[in-house]
């Protein structure tokens, strides 16, 4: 059996690693932003966070990435408000149904890897 060409597996990885880190930087950014929302939100005397908008990330989230990206979401958001920490499992986190977001968007196939 033939061994696979190297060199376009490793430009592959390469890649990968690319988005991974701009993945990762975006993060960092937006936890970054949210803590300048949070420290506004205090100094005007008002709650850190807005549920109504909150509940608007989830479903944006979930209308492009299905229920993985809810998840996501709430990953962020907790990170975000600095309680990573608490967060123990992703099984720990509530589904999907939880926030009236059922089912999955089209498209959404393509976060599940292909055999």
């Amino acid at each position: 059996m033939p061994t696979p060409a190297i060199g376009p597996i490793d430009q592959a990885h390469r890649r990968l690693a690319e988005l991974d880190d701009a993945v990762i930087d975006a993060i960092h950014a937006r936890i970054e932003a949210q803590g300048d929302l949070i420290a506004l939100r205090r100094a005007a005397g008002l709650p850190e966070t807005e549920l109504a908008r909150e509940n608007e990330v989830l479903r944006r989230y979930n209308e492009a990435l299905g229920s993985a990206g809810t998840t996501l979401a709430l990953l962020l958001l907790e990170r975000g408000r600095g309680a990573a920490s608490r967060i123990t499992s992703l099984a720990s986190l509530p589904s999907a149904s939880a926030f009236g977001l059922a089912g999955t968007p089209p498209g959404s196939d393509r976060l599940t890897p292909s055999r």
